[in-house]
């Protein structure tokens, strides 16, 4: 058996990569589904690979670190809040996304994408959560504003996006 990360889940095809970077297409025997399990993205898993076209097999899910619902992920050690000031920022959402992250000890970022419409947000945002010691960051996807600072900031993180829809969550993990 080999070890490896699911990095995607579709249609009840597991894409798991090992550490040297082979990836593989797997499929999860029915014992999981009976006993309740659920592969996620970010989950470590023993697995056996096929052969040519055959898909292999994920044999055991190893022990999680941590676990989301939603996003429905395993093991991350950041979680990236993103909000934006086009939809109006949902901060009761915000302050769930940091009670789950605290209780799961995950490190939790506040993302402000669009700052280009509203200077003004994170600014807002960052006086209204210092108190909770949890880092702000202001990001533009559209003109590229501090993009670099949040790739530093991911290096050597296991990282998720969540927060509401039209945030720009999908076009930051683009680039």
């Amino acid at each position: 058996m080999r070890e490896g990360r699911i990095v995607e889940g579709r249609g009840g095809l597991y894409t798991v990569r090992t550490l040297d970077g082979q990836a593989f297409v797997l499929r999860v025997r029915g014992r999981f589904r009976r006993e309740g399990l659920t592969p996620l993205v970010g989950d470590l898993v023993a697995f056996t690979p096929g052969n040519l076209e055959e898909h292999g097999w994920v044999e055991q899910i190893l022990p999680r670190q941590s676990k989301s619902i939603r996003p429905p992920v395993a093991n991350i050690s950041q979680l990236v809040i993103t909000i934006a000031p086009e939809p109006a920022p949902d901060l009761l959402l915000v302050d769930k996304l940091l009670v789950f992250a605290r209780r799961q000890a995950i490190a939790p970022l506040i993302l402000v994408n669009k700052a280009d419409l509203d200077g003004s947000l994170a600014a807002q945002v960052r006086e209204e959560y210092s108190a909770a010691g949890v880092g702000v960051l202001a990001v533009s996807a559209a003109s590229g504003m501090g993009i670099e600072t949040l790739r530093d900031l991911m290096a050597g993180q296991l990282t998720a996006f969540a927060g509401q829809s039209g945030v720009g969550k999908s076009t930051l993990i683009s680039m």
